[in-house]
């Protein structure tokens, strides 16, 4: 569910924006449309969590940076894990075709390893990568395919939770560089204006919501600060944008050399699909890469591991 602050702004309608999206790159258009058909069809298979109660919020572990989802019992998340990867990675195979023997690979896995979704969905929820590479060499997977296929089936099962239990997220409690319901590390920003109801003004400078992509939850986090490794001196951290296109930037942490894409919505009713919005900053990770900076998040398009 989004924030009240970005109801002009976040659409579910991913065809929409895809095609808008393609209209304005039309070079990235096969890229757009997969990813907006693979959007499509996670949120057909938000299964299996979607039937769990709402978990009491235990507000002194929230308050210490632990996650809600750390209330699930985990037989349900390994349950959800496994209907998931039947339904979703025949589709993968599909829209993917270079990843098309992976993905029946990893559904062969799955089937002859019982055990398997266990270290997949603890690895896929932490960015392990170790953990993938010891995977890899049990099923004879390739890490990096193998680490975006898990991340993908885990999706519409913490999309799920995330339904449910988003509103106990509450910032108050949290201001943390990990998200709250999932523990994700976020791989896009949103700068957005809040108008104060006891003032009535209108903030200007906006306030930072980071996103993340494993459940697909907002949270505040502090502007000027690297979420990746806590930096807060300015002249440590940077700015890149492209000429013409000044909302979309991304701010650089010279301590880490990593980054975190940002799209400023500032006084603006630009429609975004949240799980497509990262595809408009490809232009942006080049030019951050060439700069010698990293993604905070690793993506199919924004790195070359």
């Amino acid at each position: 569910m989004f924030p009240v602050e970005f109801a002009e702004n976040l659409t579910r309608d991913g065809d929409a924006v895809a095609e808008e999206m393609c209209g304005a790159a039309p070079e990235l258009s096969p890229i757009i449309r997969a990813f907006a058909m693979l959007a499509q069809k996670r949120k057909e298979i938000e299964i299996d969590l979607a039937r769990l109660p709402v978990p009491d919020l235990n507000e002194e572990a929230f308050g210490a940076g632990e996650p809600l989802i750390a209330s699930i019992d985990p037989s349900i998340l390994h349950s959800g894990f496994a209907a998931s990867a039947q339904r979703l990675l025949p589709v993968i195979g599909n829209l993917f075709v270079p990843i098309q023997s992976q993905a029946a690979g990893l559904l062969s896995a799955l089937a002859a390893m019982p055990g398997l979704s266990a270290p997949l969905i603890q690895a896929s929820l932490t960015g392990d990568l170790n953990g993938f590479g010891a995977i890899a060499a049990k099923t004879s997977l390739p890490a990096g395919a193998l680490s975006f296929l898990a991340v993908e089936v885990l999706k519409p099962c913490l999309r799920a939770f995330e339904q449910r239990v988003g509103p106990l997220a509450e910032d108050a409690l949290w201001c943390r560089d990990r998200c709250p319901v999932c523990g994700g590390g976020p791989d896009y920003g949103l700068l957005k204006d809040k108008r104060d109801p006891s003032e009535f003004l209108l903030s200007k400078s906006g306030r930072l919501w980071l996103h993340c992509p494993l459940c697909g939850h907002l949270w505040r986090f502090v502007r000027l600060v690297c979420p990746a490794c806590g930096e807060n001196r300015h002249e440590q951290l940077d700015i890149l944008t492209a000429t013409g296109r000044e909302r979309e930037r991304i701010h650089a942490c010279r301590t880490c050399n990593s980054y975190l894409p940002v799209i400023d919505l500032v006084d603006s009713s630009r429609k975004l699909h949240p799980d497509l919005a990262p595809l408009v900053f490809i232009p942006l990770d080049i030019l951050a890469g060439k700069a010698g900076y990293s993604p905070i998040a690793p993506a199919p398009w924004n790195h070359s591991g």
